[in-house]
């Protein structure tokens, strides 16, 4: 029953300091998290861009609930969301490259069928 009160304790305690970061600390979070993507040598399935960006959207999304952000914050995060962006492209090559050659077909598709009459 102790182990039990320990588990729980801890766990409220970890939950208490996450949502008590600053925003510097978030930034940097971010900055860390985007860095390590950079890093990775290899590309990117589907699901592990779900959930890169299901991920990068939750950090993102807490950066930008705070409105007392200075312009070199603003600056900083709008920099470290460029090179995620980048990143992504970067890393999922042959996911955009088959998407895009997808969208090519549907595309000649329908051209052909516009000129049909």
């Amino acid at each position: 029953m102790r182990k039990y009160f320990y588990i729980f304790t801890f766990a409220v305690f970890s939950l208490g300091c996450v949502s008590c970061q600053s925003k510097s600390d978030r930034i940097e979070d971010l900055r860390e998290f985007v860095e390590d993507l950079s890093n990775e040598s290899e590309e990117f399935t589907d699901e592990q861009i779900d959930k890169i960006s299901e991920e990068f959207s939750e950090m993102s999304k807490k950066l930008d609930e705070y409105e007392d952000l200075t312009p070199e914050e603003v600056k900083e995060i709008a920099k470290i969301k460029g090179k995620y962006a980048s990143t992504m492209i970067k890393k999922s090559g042959s996911s955009i490259k088959k998407n895009m050659d997808k969208a090519g077909k549907a595309l000649e598709g329908f051209m052909e069928g516009l000129n049909e009459d």
